[in-house]
């Protein structure tokens, strides 16, 4: 029992690295919104860029990029979008967030980059080795990974957000909003609501809905989905290696498409897109037992594992596609997605990230992008093997 507890309450620099109380005395006093400047060069995540052993056993990951110090536009609320106003303080257990309305009452979020993964544990666990394990795995994030989806999602006609990387200084008059932000690299994005009811960037939508009200209004008024759009979604997921894709992670918009409403997807939450976990002694052990945290690499690893948080809306979403739709699909997007869009999306990154790995994550993106149709055959597959299994 030592073993497992004692090195978790002497370890002072994952203690300070997480600590509220240290990162605003640390943002008061170098990044007050009453003398920061525009912009300010820091890293997102120092903690997880580890030497020694410890690659090894939990895996290198994305420990450089979470280390390297990026060049990022400091969030000044009166200067942004007409203007924010804080709203409410949002988030799950893991990601720090506020949100915010902007001059025409349209909500925006501001989400922490790094997280807390720890939270996710029960309370007795949260002074052993687990926490500072689940923690580390935040690693496998790509901190940037969000930021090259819009010019792709573009490319193949889905919905996406738009998010932009900020820096949030120490600002009192905030209150508690800055208690929760201060100090903190994180992405501002529209955040797909009702406030963008009506709005062009979601094509008008009369309603926009989470998954439960969706299913309830389709159910009630016999409103379709558009399969079609879904399907390619989907697949958008798995080409950038986007696993976390379970019912709360969409939204969905209601719009009227030659005098009929339909809803379409709006997905959201992009935190585990260009995911990296398959290196270390620790992540292999638990691939074996969770195959769905699957890689961003030139092959698609375990799809079954890539497809499993969706499984459930999958076979009820995906049941009228055939396998020639499916592939067909796949082609488009195949085609869409030129070397030409995958460049522009890989521009996003920093430019101290993307003169680290652009070239490289653009060459897995297009190797990947070739290898879809065939990874459409088998994710059409294995839907259907659910489909029969479930009735």
């Amino acid at each position: 029992m030592i073993v497992f507890v004692l090195p978790n309450t002497i370890n002072f620099r994952e203690r300070d690295a997480f600590s509220q109380d240290k990162r605003l005395e640390w943002a008061a006093q170098y990044y007050h919104i009453s003398s920061v400047p525009d912009s300010v060069l820091i890293p997102p995540g120092e903690w997880y860029d580890r030497g020694g052993a410890h690659p090894l056993f939990f895996g290198e990951k994305y420990r450089d990029l979470w280390g390297t110090p990026v060049k990022v536009r400091v969030l000044k609320y009166d200067e942004i979008k007409g203007g924010l106003t804080p709203k409410q303080i949002g988030g799950g257990q893991q990601t720090f967030s506020v949100d915010f309305l902007d001059g025409q009452e349209r909500e925006w979020a501001v989400r922490s980059v790094n997280k807390d993964q720890s939270k996710a544990l029960p309370k007795v666990l949260r002074w052993t080795v687990f926490r500072f394990m689940f923690r580390d795995q935040a690693a496998s994030m790509n901190p940037y990974g969000s930021l090259i989806l819009p010019p792709m999602a573009e490319a193949i006609n889905i919905y996406h957000t738009n998010p932009v990387l900020v820096f949030v200084p120490f600002d009192e008059s905030k209150k508690e909003f800055n208690d929760v932000l201060a100090g903190r690299m994180a992405l501002l994005e529209n955040d797909a609501d009702g406030s963008w009811e009506k709005d062009a960037f979601f094509d008008n939508a009369s309603e926009i809905d989470d998954t439960e009200e969706m299913l309830e209004r389709a159910r009630e008024k016999g409103i379709p989905l558009d399969t079609l759009m879904y399907a390619r979604s989907r697949l958008f997921d798995l080409l950038i290696s986007d696993w976390d894709r379970h019912e709360g992670q969409w939204k969905w918009a209601l719009v009227e498409e030659g005098g009929q409403k339909i809803y379409r997807p709006i997905p959201g939450d992009r935190d585990m897109a260009l995911y990296r976990f398959n290196e270390g002694l620790f992540p292999k052990i638990t691939l074996l037992l969770n195959p769905k945290f699957q890689s961003f690499r030139k092959d698609y690893g375990r799809v079954k594992g890539l497809t499993r948080q969706a499984a459930d809306m999958d076979r009820q979403f995906l049941a009228s596609i055939s396998l020639t739709q499916m592939v067909a699909l796949a082609e488009e997007i195949k085609a869409a997605l030129t070397d030409e869009v995958i460049e522009e999306a890989f521009q996003r990154y920093p430019a101290e990230i993307r003169e680290k790995v652009g070239r490289e994550h653009a060459e897995i993106m297009r190797i990947r992008r070739d290898k879809l149709p065939e990874v459409a055959r088998e994710f059409w597959e294995i839907t259907q093997k659910n489909i029969k299994k479930n009735r």
